[in-house]
């Protein structure tokens, strides 16, 4: 199984306002910076954030440690969604 892959850019882009839209195979999240913090949310499936319903939500502090946890945090909601029945519906779908 090939190691599945988020990103997540530096502290600089967030602390510049921006948000982050990321997807691998299913599994979707959004992280945008407000009032000193990361927020991040998790969706599944093809659809774009507002056609979906929201799996996942969380925040954390706008510093490193932060951004640490935050992408911990993605991480294991990613593994827990690769387990599910959908993640493999999912990955079928999208094979060309």
């Amino acid at each position: 199984m090939e190691e599945r892959v988020l990103e997540v850019p530096n502290l600089d882009y967030f602390e510049s306002g921006n948000d982050y839209v990321g997807s691998h195979r299913g599994f979707n999240y959004r992280i945008w910076p407000q009032e000193g913090q990361l927020l991040a949310e998790i969706w599944y499936g093809y659809f774009c954030r507002a056609k979906s319903a929201v799996e996942g939500e969380q925040s954390f502090p706008l510093d490193e440690g932060g951004r640490t946890a935050l992408e911990g945090w993605l991480k294991e909601a990613d593994a827990a969604f690769a387990e599910k029945k959908e993640a493999g519906e999912l990955e079928e779908k999208l094979r060309i």
